[in-house]
């Protein structure tokens, strides 16, 4: 996953490094739940010892090509659709929904392409079908896109848009603009090196992620009748520090910040590339791309290009979007008539969330809770209190819980063990008494669950692989289907509630091409009423009580409360508040409305009381849009292409796996971890993850020496299968006995096979994993006219390697350092015969990774214990030397760190386009070692004291971390130095 290039998360994966979506602070992990950085490097290369002091180079392995834990579940039957544009690969089950997909395709190919005036080449399309993930993207390495079936499961975010018909605009737009990019500069280095530099050169050093998204939600909005551009909540923070009058600067705004919370690329793409099509006309951006791509300084090209366009700079435009946006915004602020609402979460200087606010049979009000500084969790807001019920809850993206007397109940994400493409919605419940959570469903594809009113019962959404959704009914308590609700009429389905009688539901129904309606379904099997027609207004979260159903909506301009009268089918608004409301739910005697009322400071739980005498009477025919939206319209196709869409049926064959085997994408120069070693590798991955190839010649800087070497990885079974050789020849020097240096040079076969099995378990917000591993290596050593004790001679060396590592890992908040966790590994590497050489080696690791004794802070305590029993060869160790001291070499070699990481300061400092300081962080550290070898009557003790300042860095514009700074170490034994050096650490 980390290889390629992804241009497009429509809803992001489990917990990304920073914030994603202007409603929820849904995201705040560093680097993942499932990632945990390990503080330093463990490995360290110990020159070996000879007589007369030679220096001399053990023998190189060849380098290991990997692919990732990412795959489908085997069995699936595999199918292709090749139409003109687009190959359509999916498995057997989406049949029906591949056609639609590739006409789709078809039909939106020549409106795409229209603005940017490029035709992409035929690409390949994989959908999938067993992941619960509501996410899609298009990626370099290899040039392909993939969408996974299940679309947001509510309405609030983009809109009642079926979800085919969004990812065929948003990432075929994504496909035109990464053909547009191959032009100039870009052009020839794609042409030279293939996807992966085009990947980092068009995808990232010259073109920045907010105009990919930015552009491409434009494109949603003008080729669709939703899309976000359209949803008051999408461009929702950027309005709220605009109005506040807060700064709202383009690198704190691209860049991001740990002081509050910046919109993502996202939101402030659209502002800018709409404001650039609104005021320069609809082909501005096509030139801007040409200009840049010629342009040699990459980190001003775009700036420069909009500067020859336009006459404004990148921040001055920028500046221009927001004063525009502004004025806007304080026109329909000045016609908002405000209803007041008591706010009932205590005020917080900082930027925070209390979203989905819910009434307890008590009368308490349960939340998801989160900030900058804070992880998502279940609250209990009580007499002015704030109490945490769950800290670890998984409730990730737009998946929501419901409450019913004292029980809560939400889906949540499981995966498979090894299958990374795989994964489910269970059902879990707490008990607010006694905080208990219990798991109700198992590998169940279940989201939306609402509990009965008498609680007995729960509705939920199954989500079947062939992309149906259905109502289901299960037993609160033992999660036994009870029954199945038909639905003929084939649409997506969100957010399910019971009728106050408890004999009947309310549904939001989401269609193909008419947006979403409210609708009744009967449990006795009578016919669906629809209670509100089909609109391109989202119908939110909707809630019932009485003769009323409540639920939210962007129909005024700002995101609202409204009641429909079931009787009369007239619809009112509840609410009117100056930035939005959101989320309604009923106290359980139905005489207030709770909701998140959204402020600069974010989102607080706010309550009313019901009073009908005071609703106001909305008509609800005519959809809420912009102005920007209607001239991104106009500057299109003038409305939706989903309008009369052809009914073609393509010809579908088998997809072969071993047809498109090897797909050659990338030539890149990888400079290896050792500094020493520099490839130029031709890489190949198949578009289903499963086979992967690079192959090329590498070069010792050191040596002067040059072989090839090849790998390849097959993970299409549980076991993953690395194997790799290497042929070529290899130099060093010795001193005779004279002590005068001489050449001298040998030759290298060497073959590794490595068998691995990766595990993973997701429980809430805690990630577990465990990984086995088997290498097996052989290294022929010919033509060396020398031989040294310890070290590589004449004959073959065969290791073996077994290797097991276990991690748990729980998501940490925006601005801490780590996630908590541990991390044990161990490893054992001998000489199994036949071979010319013997050695030992056994290393035991573990880190554990904790909280510090103040907010943001971390500490950090490792420990390794190696024993070698080396023979006639020696393996290099893979404890890390004490910070501070040379490595060396000892058969027994103990160590014990501790480093306690804390955050100075959060400059948000720019210099032009060059550098972004985001974090300066300081680091003290004590490391103690102690070393024993056979030969010597006593052991050797190491101790170091010391210090780091680093700052947090985004280099050339990208979007990305780089750590650089210094460290001054102590040592304390052997030596007594004061070491200095340089750190480089990315992330």
């Amino acid at each position: 996953m980390k290889t390629r290039r992804q241009m497009d998360c429509l809803v992001r994966p489990l917990l990304r490094p920073l914030p994603r979506d202007p409603r929820a602070l849904r995201d705040r992990a560093r680097g993942g739940i499932g990632a945990l950085a390990i503080a330093g490097t463990i490995a360290a290369t110990i020159a070996g010892t000879i007589a007369a002091s030679a220096r001399v180079a053990t023998a190189q392995a060849p380098i290991l090509y990997s692919l990732s834990s990412q795959q489908n579940p085997r069995g699936l039957h595999w199918r292709r659709i090749d139409a003109p544009h687009f190959t359509v690969i999916y498995p057997d089950s989406l049949a029906r929904e591949a056609q639609r997909a590739v006409t789709l395709l078809e039909r939106a190919y020549e409106p795409l392409t229209k603005t940017l005036a490029r035709k992409p080449e035929r690409i390949p399309v994989v959908l999938n079908s067993s992941s619960m993930t509501s996410n899609a993207f298009v990626a370099w390495g290899p040039r392909r896109s993939q969408w996974y079936a299940l679309p947001s499961t509510t309405v609030d975010g983009m809109g009642p848009v079926e979800w085919y018909s969004l990812l065929t605009v948003h990432e075929g737009r994504h496909i035109v603009q990464e053909r547009a990019v191959r032009t100039g500069i870009i052009g020839i280095l794609a042409r030279l090196f293939g996807d992966n530099t085009t990947a980092f050169f068009g995808g990232a050093l010259y073109f920045p992620a907010w105009f990919w998204e930015g552009d491409a939600v434009g494109m949603e909005t003008a080729l669709t009748a939703d899309g976000r551009g359209r949803q008051p909540s999408f461009t929702q923070r950027i309005r709220a520090l605009s109005l506040a009058g807060e700064p709202y600067r383009y690198h704190q705004a691209w860049q991001g910040s740990y002081r509050t919370y910046y919109p993502d690329w996202y939101e402030l793409g659209y502002l800018l590339t709409t404001h650039v099509r609104r005021t320069y006309g609809d082909s501005a951006w096509r030139r801007v791309i040409q200009r840049a791509a010629r342009n040699p300084i990459a980190p001003a090209a775009l700036s420069m290009a909009l500067k020859r366009e336009t006459g404004r700079t990148l921040v001055q435009l920028h500046a221009d979007a927001v004063r525009a946006a502004d004025s806007t915004w304080r026109a329909q602020q000045r016609t908002v008539v405000e209803k007041p609402a008591s706010v009932l979460s205590s005020a917080r200087a900082d930027y925070h969330e209390f979203t989905l606010p819910q009434y307890a049979g008590d009368g308490s009000l349960v939340a998801l809770y989160g900030d900058l500084g804070t992880t998502r969790r279940l609250v209990r807001l009580r007499d002015g209190k704030v109490e945490v019920l769950h800290r670890t809850v998984g409730l990730f993206g737009d998946l929501q819980f419901h409450v019913r007397g004292k029980t809560v109940v939400w889906s949540e994400y499981e995966v498979s063990p090894r299958w990374g493409e795989e994964s489910y919605l269970v059902i879990k419940t707490l008990d607010l008494d006694t905080k208990q959570v219990r798991r109700l469903t198992d590998r169940s594809r279940l989201f939306s669950p609402a509990l009965s009113p008498d609680g007995t019962r729960l509705v939920a959404v199954d989500f079947a692989r062939t992309r149906e959704a259905s109502l289901v009914i299960l037993d609160a308590t033992t999660g036994r289907e009870l029954q199945r609700l038909s639905n003929a009429a084939g649409h997506f389905l969100v957010t399910p509630t019971w009728g106050a009688d408890g004999r009947s539901l309310f549904v939001v129904a989401v269609d193909r091409s008419r947006g979403n309606a409210l609708v009744r379904l009967p449990l006795d099997g009578a016919a669906a009423d629809t209670i509100v027609p089909f609109t391109h207004d989202a119908i939110s979260r909707p809630v019932a009580h009485g003769t009323r159903v409540y639920f939210g909506s962007p129909h005024s301009g700002l995101d609202n409360i409204y009641a429909v009268d079931l009787t009369t089918r007239a619809i009112a608004q509840v609410t009117s508040r100056p930035l939005g409301a959101m989320w309604p739910a009923l106290s359980p005697n139905g005489d207030r409305v709770a909701f998140s009322d959204y402020s600069v400071r974010g989102y607080d739980v706010a309550e009313m009381p019901i009073d009908p005498a005071r609703f106001v009477p909305v008509p609800f025919t005519v959809t809420h849009t912009t102005a920007a939206a209607e001239e991104l319209t106009r500057q299109e196709q003038g409305g939706s292409l989903l309008d009369a869409l052809p009914s073609t049926e393509w010809r579908s064959r088998p997809f072969a796996g071993w047809s498109r085997l090897f797909d050659f994408h990338s030539l890149s120069i990888a400079p290896a971890s050792d500094g020493v070693n520099t490839s130029l590798f031709a890489e190949s991955r198949n578009v289903l993850n499963t086979v992967g190839v690079m192959v090329g010649p590498t070069f010792n800087v050191n040596e002067r020496t040059l072989s090839l070497e090849a790998g390849a990885s097959y993970a299409g079974l549980p076991v993953i299968v690395d194997v790799a050789a290497r042929v070529g020849s290899r130099a060093s020097t010795y001193a005779d006995s004279n002590d005068v240096t001489q050449p001298y040079s040998w030759n290298e076969r060497a073959v590794t096979t490595s068998l691995r099995l990766p595990l993973t378990r997701l429980t809430g917000q805690v990630r577990q994993s465990l990984s086995a591993g088997l290498t097996l290596g052989r290294t022929y050593i010919s033509d060396q006219p020398v031989a040294f004790r310890n070290e590589n001679n004449n004959g073959d060396l065969t290791t073996l390697t077994y290797a097991l590592s276990a991690s748990q890992v729980q998501s940490a908040a925006y601005r801490d350092p780590f996630p908590v966790g541990a991390v044990v590994s161990a490893y054992y590497r001998h000489t199994p015969p036949p071979t010319d050489y013997t050695s030992h080696q056994a290393t035991l690791s573990a880190a554990l990774y904790l909280p510090g004794g103040w907010k943001h802070h971390a500490l950090v305590l490792d420990a390794a214990r190696e024993l070698q029993r080396p023979g006639s060869y020696r393996f290099s160790s893979l404890v890390r030397f004490p910070r501070g001291y040379s490595s060396r070499f000892h058969e027994s070699l103990t160590r014990v760190g501790a480093t306690y990481h804390l955050p100075l300061l959060y400059p948000d400092l720019a210099i032009g386009h060059l550098l972004y300081a985001r974090r300066v962080q300081a680091n003290v550290f004590g490391d103690v070692a102690r070393g024993t070898d056979r030969a010597g009557a006593h052991g050797v003790d190491y101790r170091s004291v010391g210090s780091e300042l680093t700052v947090e860095l985004s280099p050339f514009g990208p979007r990305t971390s780089a750590w650089i700074g210094m460290r001054v170490s102590r040592q304390l034994t052997t030596g007594g130095k004061t070491v200095s050096e340089a750190i480089v650490t990315l992330r």
